[in-house]
């Protein structure tokens, strides 16, 4: 599943900080990377998963904690069975 934690955002859809002047763009990765709703989203999909014994693959960039991370591949969490984290 491709970029599968930005399935939760922030609520407000608050605009990012101003941190390059010289861009339009913004870099809002904090409010997308890793929603307040994103383990719950997840552990949806992973229930409807199971019922097939299907496995799941997830990219997960921008998350900046590994602990957020791990919790999205934890057996007894039923969420995701592997990932993809490239910024690590």
């Amino acid at each position: 599943m491709d970029v599968i934690n930005f399935i939760s955002k922030h609520p407000e859809l608050p605009n990012a900080p101003v941190t390059n002047k010289n861009s339009p763009w913004q870099n809002g990765i904090d409010y997308y990377a890793a929603g307040p709703r994103l383990h719950e989203y997840l552990n949806g999909i992973g229930s409807i998963l199971d019922e097939y014994n299907a496995f799941s693959v997830g990219e997960m960039p921008g998350v900046k904690d590994p602990k957020e991370v791990i919790k999205s591949v934890r057996h007894d969490r039923g969420e995701l069975n592997m990932i993809f984290q490239f910024d690590m």
